[in-house]
């Protein structure tokens, strides 16, 4: 809203960026900046681009702010540096040190939401029961034509063989690779489970590793449509929106926080003991036995808060919600916003 109108009727806010590449120059890697103001209209900021004319329009009228990046390169919106004492909310850098969360994940990226997601369990029935049908018939004929074992000739040919009619089947790069090994798709209603599409919406999912295009970790956090779960879900980093935090008991589709994506933080995770590499492969989730069960907050994420209110009883239950209440604090919030922009939480104690 701040941002004003905009003057190419487009998403992402403009900027005039002007490059000079000078040898000869006393100074190098100097960084001039104008904002042109907040709360304008469209024709208010083309007017303000036509009076200043140039960058010697801009420089006679004294604009220009210089601007030092910081450690991290940011220019605008710098981060709080307070922010980095503390302990780090999940990494997936294996060196990354203490950490609270010993796993995290996406929401599930299905690349085919109008067949895997429906409000309608028979809806999403129907629909997937005929999509697999239609990959199965074209597998057939696929084999008819290529010999499976002829990895490279398939490759070659699966594009111009396909029948790309949106109405029957959505082609993404992983259902061409099973198409390509000759791997059939089988329908399960086992595999229907409620999920939630956007935030307090709730709908029936399909979630099948072979026609979901990336479960990501979900599998870990979500095995079964029976398993009890919570997870508190963020918006992604680099995002356009502010920071949001929710929580639910369901798994989320990929978008369910934010349009350029959810990190999901879990209670527990859960861990396949007995699970074949074809059940692996074909399903996003197993039977029940065989799975062992732990909590997701780490043994030295604890002992972090634990050393820091001795005498205490602490769980790591009390740290999950502790997690969730925190980020919703209006002065975290408000304080970190330029940091929830670019990285994940961090937590204090």
């Amino acid at each position: 809203k701040r941002e004003g109108g905009n003057i190419f009727d487009i998403m992402v806010p403009p900027s005039i960026s002007i490059m000079v590449k000078n040898p000869k120059s006393k100074k190098h890697g100097r960084i001039l900046f104008h904002d042109i103001g907040d709360y304008l209209t469209r024709e208010q900021k083309l007017k303000n681009i036509e009076e200043l004319s140039s960058i010697n329009g801009m420089s006679n009228a004294n604009l220009w702010q210089s601007i030092t990046p910081d450690e991290h390169g940011d220019w605008l919106r710098q981060r709080d540096e307070s922010f980095g004492k503390f302990i780090a909310i999940g990494s997936k850098d294996k060196e990354a040190g203490l950490v609270l969360f010993s796993i995290y994940s996406a929401g599930v990226k299905t690349q085919r939401d109008a067949w895997c997601w429906n409000a309608g369990k028979k809806s999403l029935a129907d629909n997937m029961q005929h999509t697999i049908s239609e990959y199965n018939q074209e597998l057939k004929r696929f084999n008819e034509a290529y010999l499976v074992s002829n990895r490279d000739v398939r490759n070659k040919e699966v594009d111009k063989f396909i029948d790309n009619d949106p109405t029957k089947i959505s082609w993404t790069r992983a259902l061409k690779q099973n198409f390509v090994q000759g791997k059939g798709l089988q329908y399960s209603s086992d595999y229907i489970t409620k999920g939630i599409y956007r935030p307090f919406t709730y709908q029936w999912m399909y979630f099948n590793r072979r026609m979901n295009e990336m479960v990501y970790q979900m599998p870990r956090l979500f095995p079964n449509g029976k398993i009890e779960n919570f997870i508190i879900l963020i918006s992604g980093t680099g995002g356009r929106s502010a920071f949001t935090c929710t929580m639910t008991n369901h798994i989320p589709s990929l978008h369910m926080a934010d349009i350029d994506g959810s990190q999901c933080f879990p209670l527990f995770v859960y861990n396949e003991n007995d699970t074949s590499d074809d059940d692996k492969d074909l399903f996003a989730d197993s039977s029940p036995s065989g799975l062992t069960r732990q909590d997701a907050i780490t043994d030295a994420g604890l002992k972090h808060f634990l050393d820091a209110y001795p005498g205490q009883i602490i769980s790591k239950e009390d740290l999950f919600y502790y997690v969730y209440g925190l980020l919703h604090s209006p002065e975290y919030r408000e304080r970190y916003s330029d940091n929830l922009r670019k990285e994940l939480p961090r937590i204090p104690r």
